[in-house]
């Protein structure tokens, strides 16, 4: 996971998985800007519908309907689906 920022764009969660990458950028209404997602999905194009906004204010989830649109989700879904997978991965390593 990382902060991405080229020039006067930039993304606040960039999770780099190999099959799976997702970017977030995390902001305090569902109104701000999307520049910086879609500047990194147009510059690597694996992250290509899987950019979300994250908004206390935004609807429950909304996932990018094509390949490069933006989703929104809100702060408590990004919240609780962060959690989830924080315990599947600390199940996993205790379970090793």
């Amino acid at each position: 996971m990382h902060y991405w920022r080229s020039g006067e764009h930039k993304v606040d969660l960039v999770l780099d998985h190999p099959t799976r990458p997702m970017a977030f950028e995390i902001a305090s209404s569902a109104r701000h800007g999307l520049t910086g997602l879609y500047a990194l999905a147009n510059r690597f194009p694996r992250f290509a519908g899987r950019c979300y906004l994250v908004a206390a204010d935004a609807p429950l989830h909304t996932p990018p309907g094509a390949a490069g649109e933006v989703g929104i989700t809100s702060l408590d879904h990004f919240l609780s689906a962060v959690g989830r997978q924080t315990e599947a991965a600390l199940a996993d390593r205790l379970t090793v």
